[in-house]
């Protein structure tokens, strides 16, 4: 999984991080989307709000701007994929794109 920084338990493989923007409906809205994906991968996936540790300090590791991501992040911490802000999050490509880690 990687970024050790975050406190996570670490899991081998990828990982997909659902960051919100810290509002009830965003943050049910990701809990709907990572229950969607989840269907369709084994992959590790943790939901986190983006304006509280841990998930402003992995915004800030990538240096990534706006509040909504999803982000697949290989093993080594590398960005393998990232949607953000106003892209449209569909959980069969999410799922397809992580797979595709290995």
């Amino acid at each position: 999984m990687g970024l050790d920084f975050s406190g996570l338990p670490d899991h081998h493989g990828a990982a997909i991080y659902f960051l919100h923007d810290g509002s009830e409906q965003s943050r049910a809205e990701f809990e709907r989307l990572s229950t969607d994906v989840s269907a369709r991968t084994k992959k590790q996936i943790i939901v986190m709000s983006s304006d509280e540790h841990p998930g402003s300090d992995i915004i800030q590791f990538y240096s990534l701007q706006g509040s909504k991501f999803v982000l697949i992040v290989r093993d080594d911490d590398q960005l393998h994929h990232i949607w953000s802000d106003g892209e449209h999050f569909d959980p069969s490509v999410i799922a397809y794109t992580a797979e595709q880690v290995g």
